[in-house]
């Protein structure tokens, strides 16, 4: 019941913030390049550049794209930043598959 409602609470908190939650929702516990997210739906940018500030990143375009994060609740589209790709952030290929640095 707990998650039930921390969930919920999250919902709420990015609708009173302007945010609408993604309609495309990652799956726990992949990886996925911030690309990679967006190609999905483009309001995991809001997210993306949040979880780069709040782990004192820099949310240029190339922190945006190539950031690797983990989906962090299957079905809800919740994420946690994991690391900036030096090299670039690739395509882990379909099914069980992680994205990662290149």
């Amino acid at each position: 019941m707990q998650l039930v409602t921390t969930l919920v609470n999250l919902g709420l908190v990015l609708v009173a913030c302007g945010q609408d939650p993604p309609s495309h929702k990652c799956d726990a516990p992949w990886n996925w390049c911030g690309w990679d997210l967006l190609r999905f739906d483009t309001k995991y940018r809001p997210i993306i550049i949040d979880e780069l500030k709040a782990n004192g990143k820099q949310t240029d375009d190339y922190s945006v794209n190539n950031g690797l994060f983990t989906c962090t609740d299957s079905g809800f589209g919740t994420i946690a930043y994991v690391q900036v790709c030096p090299k670039g952030c690739i395509y882990g290929g379909s099914g069980d598959s992680n994205d990662r640095c290149n």
